[in-house]
Parts: C-alpha cells; sequence; structure tokens
C-alpha cells in the first residue's frame, strides 16, 4: 500500500528480499520574488534570506534521512539567454531581455546549487524533514534594457538520483 492510493488498490512487490524504494513526497513552498529596479549596463545581485522569502522543501524526515540523494532543477518560462541563464522578458516588449541566473544556498548547511543546474549538482535530505533554500538573483541587465516591468516564472523540480 503506497501513500496516496486509493483504497482497495494493492501492490505485489516481485521480491520481497528486495523492495523497491519508498515513494517519497516532498511539498515545496516558493514565494514571489520582487528584484525590484535593476541598474542598467551592470552585473547586480539581490538575495532573499528572510524565511518566508526561501525556498523550502517538506518531506518525511527520518525515513529519508541520508537515504535519497536528490537535485534541484527548475525550467523557466521564457527560456535560456545565450549566456545559459534564464531570461527576464519585458512585458509589453517581449523582444527586450535580461539574463538572470539564481543560486540557492542551504539555510542550513550553506551547500549551494546553482540553477539553471547543469552539472546535476545533488545533496541528501537532512532527518528535520524541512530544508530551506535563500535565494540569490544575479541580472546581468543590458545598458539597451527598456524601460518597464520584466518577469518570468521558474517550475521547481526535485529529481532522487541513485
Amino acid at each position: 500500500i503506497r501513500r496516496g492510493d486509493p483504497p482497495g488498490v494493492c501492490h505485489t512487490i516481485l521480491d520481497p528480499t528486495n523492495p523497491p524504494p519508498p515513494q517519497t513526497q516532498i511539498e515545496m513552498t516558493a514565494p514571489d520574488w520582487n528584484l525590484g529596479e535593476l541598474p542598467q549596463g551592470e552585473k547586480s545581485s539581490k538575495s532573499f534570506p528572510a524565511p518566508a522569502d526561501q525556498l523550502c522543501f517538506v518531506y518525511d524526515g527520518p525515513r529519508l534521512a541520508g537515504s535519497r540523494h536528490y537535485a534541484i532543477h527548475a525550467t523557466n518560462q521564457n527560456g535560456l539567454a545565450s549566456n545559459g541563464w534564464y531570461q527576464l522578458r519585458h512585458q509589453s516588449s517581449p523582444a527586450d531581455t535580461v539574463p538572470y541566473r539564481v543560486v540557492l544556498q542551504n539555510a542550513t548547511t550553506n551547500a549551494e546549487v546553482a540553477l539553471p543546474n547543469n552539472g546535476n549538482v545533488g545533496s541528501t535530505l537532512a532527518d528535520s524533514g524541512r530544508e530551506c533554500f535563500i535565494p540569490t538573483f544575479t541580472a546581468d541587465t543590458p545598458r539597451t534594457a527598456k524601460e518597464g516591468d520584466y518577469s518570468d516564472m521558474l517550475t521547481f523540480t526535485v529529481v532522487a538520483r541513485p
């Protein structure tokens, strides 16, 4: 019987001496991050260290502690810029973009994961049942960037690693 199965559904384990790993359920919370005004023609960074601004994962802690390796990945709505970073797109002038990247720093261990996570950098789950990350956004605003509102949407995925 697995979490989330409807009543009456049973699964047969073919080799009881080597059962499959338990099904993992991870829930995530992420706020809307506002980078504010970005200076034209330079790189700028903004961190969100407040607990309400962190990216957090909640899971069945002690059962999964150290036994599961995972990697955090994110795709975005606007695609990647030529330098491999994500890109903010101007609301009324979609041709105008600002490349950016995100570094997630584990609030407990200080380990970092840069997004996009092209290197498939991973970690293990702690026994606390909660992992939170402080995001730092670095934007490389072109000197010719049009004034106005820019946005993007990140979709996070947690991938189990063997």
